[in-house]
């Protein structure tokens, strides 16, 4: 599971600066500043959390493991599995996937890549070695076989159909406990860092795949929104990943030095309900909040449309979507008659008293900041008060993965099996083995995921994981809002970058100058 809490919205005073700020303050296409042609500067807004491939969970880890560590498997850009350290793989019964390793591959530091480090990356999640919210996608390995040094085979306790996307985990080197400086096989080896401020990442030119043209990766941590589009206009940030909002777009593609790339996403933002909280314990309450939020509107002004309103994890392009019958929409009187019987009436009708408070807490991002008070401002029409607190992100990561929480927003990259499922909605995916943070119990859920992995016929799959949506829909232990749209804005001198479906920045390999 990877998070991500990215994007910007340029209100009216950014805008206008954008638009009178001369060539004196940003520098024109003529005169401004570029990288050195061996070097790619790309602007970030967060730092990672944990560049150990077995911990980090948040997006921007996520996007450091995928250029330093390489997976037995990896996804491509249609999200199928191929193969990344695995030159082969075969399933030997329903139990059982037997793997072979490229030869020759070593890790940044030297040593050869063997059977054994494989076996000790799993292993050190499923013994408990290594704390991490991860363990539960590796729950069901009842054993890994090493045969030789190229050869292992992992035994399952059940079948287990996606147990194969767990294998894109970035593969550490027996002994590796996480401490100093990330040793993978990915294609950029670490250089140095001032964590927080900048990481400097250097081509590995050992890799596997395919390498890089440019020796440098320079990933710069700039939070501001507005000193980031500067630096980016005047040269010295040669281009930001999704770190914009589509309202920018049309004034960055009237830069002659600028190109911009936008393509849809499998990303998805909802809300988590903290099931615990009795007012929320109620599903009539749930749904109500649901159809008081107008998703539409937010998309509208402050994506510009760009983003797509959503009713389950899974992308509607993806095999396993299951479109409930009828969707979710904005319906505020039918939200009120809800929080009716459910016993919380309106004590002053149209008055400023509420019918009860919640608290959102979110980050400190303030194109998430905007999108809060947006669905604060809806939630208020329907008499309900909602208070938000904005974390910075290491405080609000243990809020949420601690439930303190009445509700979260959260916006989950990553999606490909629909497994994601268990992850987030199985009773016994509970922190800190799982992301079942909202505590949400349902025992036909429960079922319907256990028998969906020991299926492996994706006819039957299918079935199975449309009804676990149907029911998902009515208990509504989350609110789906939106996917969002994956946007690039980069110099014209750069060339080769095209999205995968979740952002990936494994894309920043094939890209030249």
């Amino acid at each position: 599971m990877r998070m991500r809490f990215v994007g910007l919205h340029v209100g009216p005073a950014l805008l206008a600066l954008m638009l009178t700020c001369s060539a004196a303050c940003t520098g024109s296409p003529r005169n401004r500043r570029s990288s050195p042609a061996d070097t790619l500067v790309v602007a970030i807004p967060t730092a990672p959390l944990n560049l150990d491939p077995r911990i980090g969970t948040d997006k921007a880890s996520y996007d450091f493991h995928r250029l330093l560590f390489s997976g037995l498997l990896q996804r491509d850009r249609r999200d199928r599995l191929v193969p990344d350290l695995a030159a082969s793989w075969s399933r030997v019964s329903d139990r059982a996937f037997r793997f072979r390793l490229r030869p020759g591959i070593r890790f940044h530091d030297g040593r050869p890549l063997r059977a054994r480090d494989v076996a000790y990356t799993f292993r050190s999640i499923m013994n408990g070695t290594i704390p991490t919210a991860k363990a539960g996608s590796f729950r069901d390995i009842q054993r890994i076989n090493v045969l030789n040094d190229r050869e292992l085979v992992f035994v399952l306790r059940r079948p287990n159909s996606s147990f194969l996307i767990n294998l894109t985990l970035g593969i550490v080197p027996e002994g590796w406990t996480g401490k100093g400086p990330p040793v993978g096989t990915g294609p950029f080896r670490w250089g140095g860092a001032k964590a927080g401020r900048w990481y400097e990442l250097i081509r590995y030119d050992g890799y596997h795949g395919p390498r890089p043209a440019y020796r440098r990766l320079v990933l710069r941590v700039i939070p501001d929104v507005t000193v980031r589009w500067l630096e980016l206009r005047r040269g010295s940030v040669d281009m930001v990943i999704s770190g914009w909002s589509p309202g920018v777009l049309d004034r960055a593609r009237s830069e002659p030095h600028l190109r911009v790339l936008a393509r849809p996403s499998s990303d998805i933002a909802y809300l988590t309900f903290n099931l615990r909280r009795p007012i929320l314990r109620d599903p009539r309450v749930r749904r109500a909040l649901a159809y008081a939020l107008n998703r539409d509107e937010v998309i509208r002004f402050l994506f510009a449309g760009a983003a797509r309103p959503a009713e389950s994890l899974l992308y509607p392009e993806h095999w396993a979507f299951h479109r409930p019958p009828v969707p979710r929409a904005y319906q505020p009187d039918r939200a009120r008659r809800l929080l009716d019987e459910a016993g919380y009436r309106d004590p002053d009708g149209p008055g400023p008293r509420p019918r009860f408070t919640l608290t959102l807490k979110t980050s400190t991002h303030p194109f998430r900041l905007e999108i809060a008070q947006v669905l604060q401002a809806q939630l208020r029409r329907v008499g309900v008060r909602l208070r938000i607190r904005s974390l910075e992100w290491g405080t609000f990561y243990y809020d949420i993965t601690h439930r303190n929480f009445d509700l979260f927003a959260i916006v989950r990259v990553g999606i490909s099996d629909p497994d994601i499922f268990t992850l987030v909605f199985h009773s016994r995916s509970q922190p800190p083995a799982g992301a079942n943070r909202g505590d949400y119990q349902n025992p036909e859920i429960d079922r319907l995921l256990d028998r969906a992995r020991e299926v492996y016929e994706p006819d039957r799959r299918r079935i199975l994981y449309a009804r676990v949506q149907e029911i998902l829909y009515n208990d509504a232990p989350c609110v789906y809002l939106w996917y969002e749209p994956n946007i690039a804005v980069m110099q014209k001198e750069v060339k080769g970058f095209e999205f995968y479906p979740n952002g990936d920045y494994y894309s920043l390999v094939f890209v030249r100058k």
